[in-house]
């Protein structure tokens, strides 16, 4: 039998003076943007909710994306090297692989490179 680890959301900690006072607030707010605001929807206020609220506790998506383009890159890099260094042998085909293997590098390289770059 195989058994697969399934983490477990711990629950919420019970609400404090200042969290309620704090829901309090937000409540006013909310009615208060409803009343000079008729046409707003409920999926208006719950994405700006959302947006407003500090990110939930986990991992940052941005980071695990980065870490991938930081493995493609290591992976091509270590392919084109491998390449590179089959392709000084006396075998015919030497020069097609070499070529394959530097550009699987640059584009591992690019990728990574993107993906620090770009910001979501």
């Amino acid at each position: 039998m195989i058994i697969v680890p399934v983490p477990q959301q711990a629950p919420p900690p019970p609400p404090t003076a200042r969290s309620r006072e704090l829901g309090r607030r937000i409540d006013d707010l909310v009615r208060d943007f409803k009343r000079d605001h008729p046409d707003v929807t409920n999926d208006e206020l719950r994405s700006a909710l959302l947006h407003s609220a500090p990110a939930a506790s986990g991992p940052d998506p941005r980071n695990a994306r980065r870490a991938i383009g930081l493995l493609v890159a290591f992976l091509a890099s270590g392919l084109a090297i491998t390449v590179l260094m089959e392709s000084r042998s006396t075998r015919a085909s030497g020069g097609a692989w070499l070529f394959i293997g530097v550009a699987v590098g640059v584009a591992g390289l690019a990728f990574a490179v993107l993906q620090f770059v770009r910001r979501d």
